[in-house]
């Protein structure tokens, strides 16, 4: 089985749901979070997905500071 896991960071409730629903039609495992610090705190567990999508307008810390961060 093809475990294709992605971490979707994303505030905008609209935006999220199309991006998972496009990323899903690819395959992928979506996991999604809506806020920069519980982003941040994904990335940094150990089973933390394969990649992330990362809103710049997360709050309170964007994805280019968690990107930073990490």
């Amino acid at each position: 089985m093809n475990d294709r896991r992605i971490l979707l960071a994303e505030g905008n409730p609209e935006h999220a749901a199309r991006l998972q629903g496009m990323l899903e039609t690819l395959h992928y495992h979506v996991e999604l979070v809506n806020t920069g610090l519980a982003a941040l705190q994904r990335l940094r567990a150990d089973d933390t997905p394969e990649m992330a999508l990362l809103s710049a307008s997360l709050s309170p810390i964007g994805g280019l500071e968690i990107g930073l961060e990490l």
